[in-house]
């Protein structure tokens, strides 16, 4: 008997005299009708025709299919190729646990519109170009998972390097995300996108990472204990950055690099190692961010003043030199705001 799918709806399909349930016992690998009319496929558990491997099910699923993997039989030890747009669920994110066993991406999303949800995501390949969950997609969510002991968690890059190609309308929401040893996050040539509302924690260089990264929402976030929490490089410009709590970074609670006309308001900068902030750009594209009502670990009613190094640099130039510059938030906050 099917273990049943505690939180769906049980759907019933009838096809003349056959009668066929979310948590039903009906699902052969081979009987394409039937996965056509249910349009769940399960791996683990204890029922007949469920599969063994969760590649295998988004193999034979189609577009639209929702692919359920039990606890059961965790960990799954694979490194997942989603090439088609499926929802896949984990039963439980503490027990369905997807293991990279250090053999490359443990997810790589090549499609749109793939959401993950409910998994623990961890080992993979501790390398450059490797990721916990790698996308080179649109319209993906990944939501509510754990994401541990990756090179990268999550990776929103064109990795296939096809110069002109923008990601868009992604979301990174609800997650866990914690103990990689690069980057929690990495923005590469993104836009529109949303981080909202995960814990970031113990990445070893940023919890989130923007590169050429515009229009894109980080709010509701818990951000602490890495060496930066937010960087901003080479025209990551127009993002929203908003009610994120930024805390027990070792250097920098934001380093922006070159980037400009971002709206940084309403977060809580605390006890960071050296500075709240941290600003540098080259004189022939310096641009300005608005900051507005942050809360800077201590109360005070006038203006807080941001530090800024300018490079004198020029195109073809090798000499360097640092002009000093400041910008301001004119309304910090007088107590931290309350983010949760």
């Amino acid at each position: 008997m099917k273990k049943r799918l505690t939180g769906f709806l049980i759907c019933i399909i009838m096809i003349g005299t056959i009668v066929i349930t979310a948590s039903g016992n009906i699902i052969n690998k081979g009987n394409s009708n039937l996965l056509l009319y249910n349009g769940i496929l399960y791996v683990g558990g204890t029922g007949e025709g469920n599969y063994t491997k969760i590649q295998d099910a988004i193999n034979d699923a189609s577009n639209g299919d929702t692919v359920f993997v039990f606890d059961d039989s965790s960990p799954y030890f694979e490194n997942l190729i989603v090439d088609k747009g499926i929802i896949l669920i984990g039963e439980n994110r503490e027990t369905t646990i997807i293991d990279g066993n250090q053999n490359g991406n443990v997810v790589y999303v090549t499609v749109d519109g793939v959401t993950i949800s409910g998994f623990t995501i961890a080992n993979g390949k501790d390398g450059y170009l490797f990721a916990g969950v790698d996308i080179y997609a649109n319209y993906t969510t990944v939501s509510s998972n754990i994401i541990k002991n990756n090179y990268i968690g999550i990776a929103l890059w064109n990795n296939n390097q096809n110069y002109g190609i923008i990601l868009h309308n992604n979301i990174i929401s609800d997650n866990i995300i914690i103990s990689n040893s690069f980057e929690g996050i990495w923005f590469d040539f993104c836009k529109n996108s949303i981080v909202k509302n995960n814990i970031l924690k113990n990445n070893s260089y940023s919890s989130i990472h923007m590169f050429s990264a515009n229009n894109n929402l980080v709010s509701g976030n818990d951000i602490s204990n890495n060496i930066y929490g937010l960087s901003l490089y080479d025209d990551s410009n127009n993002n929203e950055v908003s009610h994120n709590n930024f805390v027990n970074n070792e250097k920098y609670c934001i380093l922006i690099l070159d980037s400009g006309k971002n709206n940084i308001s309403h977060n809580n900068f605390i006890n960071s190692g050296r500075r709240n902030v941290k600003l540098f750009y080259y004189i022939w594209s310096m641009r300005r961010n608005k900051w507005n009502g942050n809360y800077w670990s201590i109360s005070k009613e006038e203006p807080h003043v941001i530090m800024v190094s300018i490079s004198i640099r020029l195109p073809g130039r090798v000499g360097l030199g640092i002009i000093p510059w400041i910008e301001f938030d004119k309304n910090p906050a007088q107590e931290p705001h309350d983010i949760s």
